[in-house]
């Protein structure tokens, strides 16, 4: 039997759903649906209040994340009696928003069991988009992928998106782009490609596939100030978890906490919060001193509560920072 989430835990995320702002809501979400996938459930009684919750905010919020994440979650736990009218209404609003009629039709697809033809609201969405947004959550055998020929060189950015969601949510099959090319060679090329969102995701993809390695990763990390924040987000918190060279390791974590993006040094915060070698001290507590981002503030106090056992100095200045910021607890429940 799967594990509950603890009464504690859900009720803070509904806390966060009710009274957040769009960034808290967005992370409350995201956590749900994380919790999901690792095997999580809710009781049926808060399962049923967060339905309903969410029901209503998908169609009335104005951040369209939030709206995804929204999607997600429902895709999750959602019943198809309970969330099915709402999740086809926020498929039509948003219907030329490619992101969240992905998510809503993930979200359809589990419901329905993979039975994509039952849907009437599915019949005008493009098939190739129709079956790479179910195969996230949706068994590929009940799935027709007879037509399921990805030209990397010719496909649209958000085909190719979905996609690479597909390999990193670890839902997709062998050779899905190519027969003549494992998943892990395409992986590596379109970390080459022109579109920023396709770039940042090929680095998810290693970060988040089982199958996957730093070795499919296809951006050196010597380009790291050279790309946009958001792909920076990502391959810092996939070099501070897997380069294991911890001169090179030390080397970009050295100059990840120096990038002038907020959103890429909450990678690096975030990539650290399992890892720490004798030396990163060096970095992380004067790191800590300067950062004006109160959520890479609350990562890294969290590493350094974390591993005061192996760091006398971090437990040092986290006593430090219990005793000054308390309020940063609260930033780092994920």
């Amino acid at each position: 039997m799967s594990p509950v989430i603890s009464a504690g835990h859900t009720a803070f995320l509904k806390y966060e759903i009710e009274n957040g702002d769009a960034r808290r809501k967005k992370t409350a979400l995201q956590d749900i649906s994380r919790l999901y996938r690792q095997g999580f459930h809710l009781k049926a009684d808060s399962r049923n209040a967060f339905e309903q919750l969410i029901n209503g905010m998908v169609l009335a919020h104005a951040d369209e994340k939030v709206v995804r994440w929204c999607l997600n979650a429902l895709a999750q736990f959602g019943t198809r009696a309970g969330c099915t009218r709402y999740v086809e209404l926020a498929m039509q609003a948003n219907e030329g928003n490619p992101e969240i009629v992905a998510s809503a039709v993930a979200a359809l697809s589990k419901m329905y069991n993979g039975r994509l033809e039952d849907i009437e609201a599915l019949k005008t969405v493009d098939p190739m988009l129709r079956v790479l947004a179910a195969m996230q959550n949706t068994d590929p055998q009940k799935l027709d992928l007879s037509r399921m020929k990805i030209n990397i060189n010719t496909a649209d950015p958000q085909v190719l998106k979905l996609a690479l969601i597909t390999v990193g949510l670890n839902r997709d099959v062998e050779n899905l782009f190519d027969p003549r090319h494992a998943n892990g060679q395409i992986v590596k090329e379109l970390g080459q490609h022109s579109d920023d969102i396709v770039r940042q995701y090929s680095v998810w993809c290693v970060i988040e596939n089982r199958r996957l390695s730093i070795g499919d990763l296809g951006i050196p990390f010597s380009d790291l100030e050279r790309q946009p924040s958001n792909v920076q987000a990502k391959l810092l918190q996939l070099a501070a978890e897997q380069i294991e060279d911890r001169k090179e390791c030390h080397d970009v974590i050295y100059r990840g906490s120096f990038v002038s993006s907020p959103e890429a040094r909450r990678g690096l915060a975030k990539g650290l919060l399992n890892r720490y070698y004798d030396g990163l001290e060096e970095v992380t507590i004067g790191w800590f001193d300067v950062e004006g981002d109160r959520e890479v503030k609350g990562l890294l106090a969290e590493h350094l509560a974390r591993f005061s056992d192996d760091c006398p100095p971090y437990s040092d200045k986290a006593l430090t920072i219990a005793e000054a910021e308390p309020d940063l607890k609260d930033l780092t429940c994920h």
